[in-house]
């Protein structure tokens, strides 16, 4: 839902303050990011867990929650992105930027009720026509996982699937169950 009805620049909304839960650009219109569900919050909590599973062994990125980002004049906050360590920017303090300048490696969508899954799935085509390696679409209740990478896509997972995130951080993989379980205990 558009929450101001006057038109923005880009430069006049990252000026805004933020506020939770975050405000997100697209053409000209702010609106506001849809509160998560329990189910959104729990699959978010597992991705991050997972990834940095993966990651810290190697000291070799960062799995990130609520992070903005920007593509085309438009600004997002995915519900996890994933950074590589020398690609997240830093200032000359050496401590990292308010919003990072390129986009991560990976981007994940998480469906929650209110969301349009058409407008997630659109984004997450977006972010992979457009640099990031691999954009990742769940919807929790289905318990459905679409993979978009520059290849093309999507690929649809379910339960009983592996998501293979390899080829962007070495050795890393886990079943689709794993998202779900956290989820739904039957």
């Amino acid at each position: 839902m558009a929450i101001d009805q006057k038109r923005l620049t880009l430069e006049e909304f990252l000026a805004l303050p933020e506020r939770e839960p975050p405000l997100e650009f697209e053409d000209g219109v702010v609106t506001q990011k849809v509160l998560p569900t329990t189910p959104h919050s729990l699959a978010q909590r597992e991705i991050v867990f997972r990834i940095e599973s993966c990651a810290r062994p190697l000291e070799w990125g960062y799995a990130l929650p609520e992070l903005r980002i920007g593509v085309l004049g438009r600004s997002y906050v995915p519900d996890v992105c994933v950074f590589p360590a020398e690609r997240l920017a830093i200032d000359a303090n050496g401590n990292p930027l308010r919003y990072q300048p390129d986009l991560p490696d990976t981007a994940w969508e998480i469906l929650s009720p209110g969301h349009s899954a058409t407008r997630l799935i659109k984004r997450c085509v977006l972010y992979a026509q457009n640099g990031v390696r691999i954009a990742i679409f769940i919807d929790p209740l289905e318990r459905t996982v679409l993979v978009f990478d520059s290849k093309g896509g999507p690929r649809a997972l379910s339960v009983g699937d592996t998501i293979d995130l390899s080829s962007v951080l070495p050795d890393c993989s886990f079943p689709v169950d794993a998202l779900f379980r956290v989820i739904r205990r039957k």
